[in-house]
C-alpha cells in the first residue's frame, strides 16, 4: 500500500512540474499541492524513505522545485519551501539512523546530492518558513563530518558548491541567522579542505622536483 501510495505521488509531482503557472510564476492552487503535506510526516517513517530512496522519488521532487521560475530566483512559496526543507531532512535523518549499518551518511548524501534535490533543499533553505529544527540540525552535524561528501560534491563549479555561495553571497537574500550560520560553517571547511589539498599537491610537487634533480 505505501509503494502505492509513493507512486501517486510521484505521478502528481511530475504532473505539476509541467504545470504552466508553476513553471512562469511559482504559484499553485491549494487544491493543487496539498497532497504534499501528509509526505511531510510520512517521510519520518522507514518505509515510505526506505522506498523513495529506491524509486526515482527525489530527483522526480528536485525537478518539481526547480521548475519553479516564480520570483526570479526560482523560488518556490513557503509552504512548497516547507515541504522540500522538511522532507529532505527528514528522509536523512530516517535514512542516518534507522537504515542498516552499511548504509552510511555518505551514501545518503551522495544519492540525495545526485538526485539535484540537496542542491534544491539548499536554495529552499533561504525561504522564511518553519523548520523542523532537530531533523535539520541532525543533517548539517552530519554533513559537517562527511569530508567526503564536503570535498567533492560542495566545491566551487558543483551544483552544491555553487549553490552555497550564492546563498553566502547574498544572491538569495536575508536567511535565517541560524540556518546562515551552518552554511557559513561548512563553507569554511570546505574551504580548509581545499587549501589543505592544495598545499599537499605543493608539498608532493617539490618532493618529486627534488627526487628527479
Amino acid at each position: 500500500e505505501i509503494q502505492v501510495w509513493l507512486d501517486y505521488i510521484i505521478e502528481e509531482i511530475q504532473k505539476l512540474s509541467s504545470n504552466s503557472r508553476w513553471k512562469s510564476t511559482g504559484q499553485l492552487n491549494e487544491i493543487d499541492f496539498e497532497f504534499l503535506i501528509p509526505v511531510v510526516a510520512m517521510f519520518r517513517h522507514l518505509i515510505p524513505v526506505a522506498l523513495a530512496f529506491q524509486s526515482n522519488f527525489f530527483h522526480v521532487f528536485a525537478n518539481f522545485v526547480k521548475a519553479c521560475e516564480g520570483d526570479g530566483l526560482g523560488l518556490p512559496p513557503e509552504i512548497i519551501s516547507y515541504c522540500s526543507s522538511n522532507i529532505v531532512a527528514s528522509a536523512f535523518y530516517v535514512s542516518s539512523v534507522f537504515f542498516q549499518e552499511k548504509w552510511t551518511d555518505e551514501i545518503s548524501f551522495k544519492k540525495l546530492e545526485a538526485s539535484g534535490v540537496l542542491e534544491q533543499f539548499l536554495r529552499c533553505l533561504t525561504v522564511p518558513q518553519q523548520l523542523e529544527t532537530s531533523s535539520l540540525r541532525h543533517l548539517f552535524d552530519s554533513l559537517e563530518t562527511c569530508t567526503a561528501v564536503l570535498r567533492t560534491k560542495f566545491k566551487k563549479g558543483g551544483p552544491c558548491g555553487d549553490t552555497l555561495l550564492a546563498i553566502l553571497d547574498g544572491k538569495y537574500g536575508t536567511v535565517r541567522p541560524e540556518v546562515m550560520q551552518r552554511l557559513r560553517g561548512i563553507a569554511n571547511l570546505v574551504e580548509a579542505m581545499g587549501e589543505q589539498h592544495r598545499k599537499k599537491e605543493h608539498t608532493c610537487h617539490n618532493c618529486n622536483a627534488a627526487a628527479s634533480t
